[in-house]
């Protein structure tokens, strides 16, 4: 395009520049609308006053107020649901395209407290991506509904988090977080991998600040049990079973480590932990009288 691009009064707010190609684009439909990178150096003018530097456009000039105050969102969140708009390949409303950019925030900030790798962020834009694309986010809260999609990504990608520690970064109760899971599950006839113990045992641990030869006990401890009665904890919280193990190793490997400290720790009770703590013990009785 030449340097007298004209832009329309209502058509500016729509441009973005890319900040790594340095590109215009219409953020509605991901158009490139000036491809020439602009030059922003110093506007210099010669001895008579006469203009000499490069010149800047007419484009150049809207990017500079178009998105300064009030609610719109980020240049990095925009370009972010532009990017989700390629890959799904659907036209988003600005409604859609907003609550997009807005779960795409709420991911990445949870994700960020939480310690998790890209591969659950992405899996989790495009989770909601897919509700946002079947009209099926109508009427429930961006926030807990991106807290739900996080959740099934990191089951996915066996970085588990427990629904109450995803529920705490947002600010929501955990249950609201599986009520959305459910939701989100039948919606898009998702199936997810059983939660393991094992990958539970390595994030608690972490939490925990326990040594690795502790975490490698409890591991070894939940694979011995495992192997004298595979469904003898099947439907039971994988995390209460974890932090159990961990209590186990943490004795045998004398480390002062109480069943308050963990609880506090992981957030489930000392209870629950008492009661798995005696499973396993009982499980690992039998294995070594077989």
């Amino acid at each position: 395009m030449g340097s007298g691009v004209e832009v329309g009064e209502g058509f500016g707010r729509w441009l973005v520049r890319d900040p790594v190609s340095g590109f215009l684009i219409d953020s509605r439909d991901g158009t490139v609308v000036d491809d020439r990178p602009i030059d922003l150096g110093p506007d210099w003018r010669s001895a008579d006053g006469a203009r000499a530097g490069p010149l800047i456009g007419v484009s150049s000039t809207v990017i500079g107020t178009a998105w300064d105050g009030g609610d719109s969102p980020s240049i990095r969140r925009r370009l972010e649901a532009l990017r989700l708009r390629k890959w799904q390949g659907i036209v988003y409303s600005g409604e859609e395209d907003r609550s997009i950019a807005e779960a795409s925030s709420v991911i990445n900030r949870v994700s960020a407290q939480a310690g998790l790798p890209k591969p659950c962020i992405d899996e989790a834009l495009k989770v909601f991506s897919d509700i946002v694309g079947k009209g099926l986010l109508r009427g429930r809260s961006v926030e807990v509904v991106a807290a739900a999609c996080l959740y099934l990504a990191c089951r996915n990608n066996r970085t588990p988090r427990s629904a109450e520690e995803l529920g705490r970064y947002v600010g929501i109760d955990g249950g609201r977080v599986m009520e959305a899971v459910k939701f989100v599950m039948s919606s898009l006839r998702i199936k997810v991998k059983l939660s393991d113990p094992i990958d539970y045992v390595r994030v608690l641990g972490s939490k925990l600040g326990v040594d690795w030869d502790v975490i490698a006990e409890a591991i070894n401890i939940l694979r011995r049990a495992r192997s004298v009665g595979r469904n003898s904890v099947a439907g039971k919280n994988p995390i209460g079973i974890a932090a159990a193990a961990i209590y186990m190793a943490a004795m045998a490997k004398g480390k002062g480590l109480t069943m308050k400290d963990i609880a506090r720790a992981v957030g489930v009770s000392r209870a629950t932990i008492r009661e798995r703590y005696r499973e396993l013990k009982a499980l690992l009785s039998q294995g070594r009288h077989r």
